[in-house]
């Protein structure tokens, strides 16, 4: 039941759906997506399997970033000896990505659910709303708990509770003989 709780880290799946009619179709959807958890699949096993080669248990539970303790151990000599600066650079940029690519897919279901043509004049209020969130957390370890261990656990509902309860809601119109669908 535990592996039911967790598959919130396939959640991005779910964003492929929204975002299908950019990737030419179905076809290209099942390979974008069937890609996509295979890549992050090997990642995560590699990455976990590193960590746990490099570090004892006790000590890598311990991290909050693990891959950032891995990285401040490879010594390349005297010049690379600071060498997690180029991981901090690449795990910043990654981060920006993610955040805008989330960004994206949450005006695009915005205007998708409120039939809106043109989203540019929202860009700016989701920009605004998104930084007002991130300063709301007061540490790193209420940000730990809340974010990271509670949406850990029970991110399977947000991630996959609004698509089954509007396939529910669709399943009880059309059985009503409501509109299945809006015009």
């Amino acid at each position: 039941t535990m592996g039911m709780l967790h598959v919130s880290g396939f959640g991005e799946v779910v964003g492929l759906a929204v975002i299908i009619n950019s990737l030419q179709g179905l076809d290209h959807f099942r390979k974008a997506g069937g890609l996509a958890l295979l890549i992050s699949g090997l990642v995560g096993v590699f990455s976990l399997l590193a960590i746990n080669m490099s570090f004892p248990y006790q000590i890598a539970a311990e991290y909050t970033v693990p891959l950032l303790g891995m990285t401040r151990n490879i010594q390349y000599g005297g010049f690379f000896e600071r060498f997690e600066a180029v991981y901090l650079f690449d795990w910043s940029v990654a981060a920006i990505l993610a955040v805008a690519i989330y960004l994206d897919l949450v005006l695009s279901v915005h205007c998708k659910v409120f039939r809106l043509d043109d989203h540019r004049p929202l860009v700016l209020p989701l920009i605004a709303v998104a930084f007002a969130g991130s300063l709301l957390p007061p540490d790193l370890p209420f940000l730990n708990y809340y974010i990271l261990d509670l949406l850990a656990d029970y991110g399977a509902a947000l991630f996959f509770g609004p698509p089954l309860l509007a396939l529910a809601v669709a399943l009880v119109r059309k059985k009503r003989g409501g509109p299945a669908s809006a015009p």
